[in-house]
């Protein structure tokens, strides 16, 4: 399902996918598209629309994992979900575009202020990327205080700890990369709070690793108890067959003994 908003300095309309190309022709027109599981049509058309490269389209795809791009002409930007859910923003000039697998509930709060909202459009489509990524990021530290309390085994527990900081790391390598861009579609400012989204990020994938790490400690003190008492119970075993063995040896010796008396 694609959506579509679009602003031309006094008021926000919802739009088709054939009114893209001439309403961006307008001066000062700005525009968001979001694409929730497009069709490989409609992805064929947003590259037309947009001359987006096409590996970028193949990574919407799910077909390869390409890197954080800078253009000429846009930024592509692989993102990813508190709930591990990957996204794809495509932010221009005068257009920002957000394709997804799936809904996502930063993408539909955001939506929801724009298109009521028409002051919001007047800080340009880069401060709503940058919405986006705060709202986007915020959710990772709600997970993190799920799993830190939740009931399942300790090994489970420590391996979604570990998930969680290998996709919170990847997430704020993007941001990091992003905070130190300079191109004409993002302002140095958002840019710079974008980098402060990444590093706040960053305290969450800390969080997330020293938990893991206790979890892991747990895990060997269970082991090492567990082992302990293995060798308690093998050894008690041993003295108990040496006790039996030599329990039988003088019985056999004493009836030997009787036999030649």
């Amino acid at each position: 399902m694609i959506v579509i908003l679009g602003y031309d300095s006094s008021s926000v309309a919802n739009l088709g996918l054939t009114q893209v190309g001439d309403y961006l022709r307008q001066p000062g027109a700005l525009l968001w598209l979001d694409a929730t599981a497009p069709t490989e049509p409609d992805l064929i058309q947003l590259r037309q629309l947009f001359q987006f490269q096409r590996q970028h389209l193949d990574a919407c795809r799910g077909e390869i994992k390409p890197p954080l791009a800078a253009t000429p002409r846009y930024l592509f930007a692989p993102m990813t979900a508190a709930n591990g859910q990957p996204w794809f923003v495509f932010l221009g000039k005068s257009y920002l575009v957000t394709i997804h697998a799936e809904p996502l509930e930063a993408v539909a709060a955001q939506y929801g202020r724009y298109a009521q909202e028409v002051n919001l459009w007047s800080h340009g489509v880069d401060q709503l990327f940058l919405s986006l990524t705060e709202t986007s990021v915020y959710p990772f530290a709600e997970r993190l205080a799920g799993l830190k309390a939740d009931g399942r085994s300790l090994f489970e527990r420590q391996e979604a700890l570990l998930h969680l900081e290998r996709q919170v790391v990847g997430q704020t390598a993007v941001l990091q990369q992003i905070s130190r861009l300079q191109q004409e579609y993002l302002d140095a400012n958002i840019a710079h709070y974008i980098g402060q989204a990444g590093q706040w990020l960053q305290g969450v994938s800390e969080e997330a690793g020293f938990h893991g790490r206790l979890l892991a400690q747990q895990i060997e003190a269970q082991r090492h108890e567990l082992l302990s008492r293995k060798l308690a119970a093998t050894q008690q075993l041993a003295w108990i067959v040496a006790f039996l063995f030599a329990l039988i040896l003088i019985m056999t010796i004493a009836f030997i003994a009787q036999l030649f008396l």
